[in-house]
């Protein structure tokens, strides 16, 4: 049991502290700015949940776990910090799927904590047992299973930084005997990373398409969102006297009264601006994932390229012929790695490109 009497950022502390596990995790949440969770109160976590409102935390309690985990997906969404849930062991935990899901293909820096069976019964059929994390495998951008009650406040440091630097949901995996015990804990500060406004190669190769370009579009997403750089998006759309379309579900990443604005491209986009777009010379995507399949397939784009362009509709339907500038601050999708690879892809926040130049 925790003896906790009061509850402090231990961030700016120097050194080791000794405390319980689950003192550790709850400072852990303090230091990472955490002032609301979500979920279900159970057993498995008890120890630590009876801190939180020392701790100033927030626990919103919810009806089913599912609307736990959608409910720090769109915290996440709209704050910008990271959206936590956590619930019992089991079937609390396996209902958190659809929500994490959601979070995934968001990139909503969420973090689920997933109490777990005891340590020592594991294989034994114990209450509400199942293996937690092969669950969310393809639905996170990391999974850490905590080995030892010592590990906790790095491991969840971990997570934490994470689920912010790769844009995506991280799954914490907690035996419920290891929020119990006492040890020493280093409790870290977030760890913050700049990101620039990508490599000159890159952006040099970025302005001759855009210059040579007789017809650019930018495609603006989520990232523009996140980044907080929708004004230099308008800025970029003006310099090039360009038209915005915008990707699925991230309609918000453009004014839609802005003389430039032609509405958004996906599965509920419109003909006129999947055509439209098809179309384009070159043009920069900015933080975006193409629906290629969805809207071309709904207003004939595919029908058309196939017999327009048999040999590009063989090739994967690589395009239309089109050149694009790809921007986006997850290393492995820079270049188009969810489309058609991209002639230019820059590494970059999306903020940053007004400040590129």
């Amino acid at each position: 049991m925790n003896t906790m009497t009061e509850v402090k950022n231990l961030a700016a502390a120097a050194g080791k502290v000794r405390m319980t596990p689950s003192e550790a995790f709850v400072e852990t949440l303090v230091a990472q700015g955490v002032k609301d969770t979500f979920g279900i109160v159970g057993s498995a976590y008890m120890d630590a949940h009876d801190l939180f409102p020392l701790a100033g935390i927030r626990f919103i309690s919810v009806a089913h776990e599912q609307n736990a985990a959608h409910m720090a997906d769109g915290y996440s969404r709209v704050t910008g910090k990271h959206g936590v849930c956590i619930a019992q062991n089991g079937p609390g935990i396996t209902n958190f799927v659809t929500g994490i899901a959601a979070a995934y293909w968001a990139h909503s820096p969420v973090v689920c904590i997933t109490p777990e069976s005891g340590s020592l019964t594991m294989g034994l059929g114990g209450f509400q047992e199942t293996e937690q994390m092969p669950i969310f495998s393809k639905i996170t951008k990391w999974q850490v299973h905590v080995n030892s009650p010592t590990r906790m406040a790095e491991l969840m440091h971990r997570a934490f930084t994470i689920a912010m630097h790769e844009r995506g949901p991280v799954q914490i995996n907690i035996p419920r005997d290891y929020y119990y015990g006492e040890a020493d804990y280093e409790i870290q500060a977030p760890q913050k990373i700049e990101r620039g406004a990508g490599g000159p190669e890159s952006l040099n190769e970025a302005a001759r398409l855009l210059a040579k370009a007789k017809f650019p579009v930018i495609l603006s997403g989520g990232g523009v969102v996140m980044a907080n750089g929708i004004k230099d998006c308008v800025a970029l759309a003006e310099y090039l006297t360009a038209p915005v379309v915008n990707s699925y579900l991230h309609n918000d990443s453009f004014p839609a009264s802005h003389a430039l604005s032609c509405g958004p491209l996906g599965y509920q986009g419109g003909r006129d601006e999947t055509h439209f777009a098809r179309r384009r010379c070159a043009g920069p995507r900015l933080a975006a994932r193409t629906f290629r399949h969805a809207a071309a397939a709904r207003y004939g784009v595919l029908a058309e390229e196939r017999q327009d362009h048999p040999d590009r509709f063989r090739s994967a339907h690589a395009g239309s012929g089109e050149k694009s500038v790809d921007r986006d601050l997850r290393r492995r999708e820079a270049g188009g790695a969810r489309t058609a690879a991209a002639p230019a892809g820059i590494w970059q926040d999306a903020a940053e490109q007004g400040a590129s130049g």
